[in-house]
C-alpha cells in the first residue's frame, strides 16, 4: 500500500525510509543502514544507489575513515522526504486503526520475543 501510495513522486517504502534515517541521523553509511533495517550492505548499497542517480542522496567520503562512504541528504532528497511523509504518514495512522496502546505493547513483545529466537538460532 505504501509502495502504492509514494509511486507518483518515485519512491518505494525502503527508499523513503533510507532518507528518513538519513534525516534523522539513524545511519550513516550503507553498513549502518543494513544493520538498522536487518538487510545485507548489498541491498542497502542497491537502493542507495537508486537514490543517488535520482540526486535525492550523496555520499562522501569520512574524514576518519576513508573507506567509509557518509550518506546525507540532497536538498532534494529533503524536499522528496517531506513528500514522502505527508503522503505515507494518513497511511500508516489508517493502518493501526482500532488497534490500541496495549495491543500495540504486546505486538511489540511477541515480535521482539520471535526476533530473540531467530537471533539465538543462528545463520542456517
Amino acid at each position: 500500500m505504501q509502495d502504492r501510495a509514494l509511486a507518483p513522486i518515485g519512491l518505494t517504502t525502503r527508499q523513503a525510509l533510507i532518507l528518513l534515517s538519513c534525516d534523522l541521523g539513524e545511519a550513516g553509511t550503507a553498513a549502518e543502514m543494513a544493520a538498522l533495517y536487518g538487510l545485507e550492505v548489498s541491498s542497502i548499497t542497491r537502493l542507495v544507489d537508486r537514490l543517488e542517480k535520482k540526486r535525492l542522496i550523496e555520499r562522501t567520503r569520512s574524514r576518519v575513515d576513508r573507506r567509509k562512504s557518509m550518506l546525507s541528504l540532497t536538498s532534494s532528497g529533503k524536499a522528496a522526504l517531506k513528500e514522502a511523509v505527508k503522503i505515507a504518514t494518513p497511511k500508516a495512522v489508517a493502518m493501526w486503526k482500532g488497534v490500541s496502546e496495549k495491543e500495540r505493547r504486546m505486538l511489540a513483545a511477541v515480535v521482539e520475543k520471535v526476533l530473540k529466537n531467530l537471533n539465538e538460532m543462528g545463520p542456517q
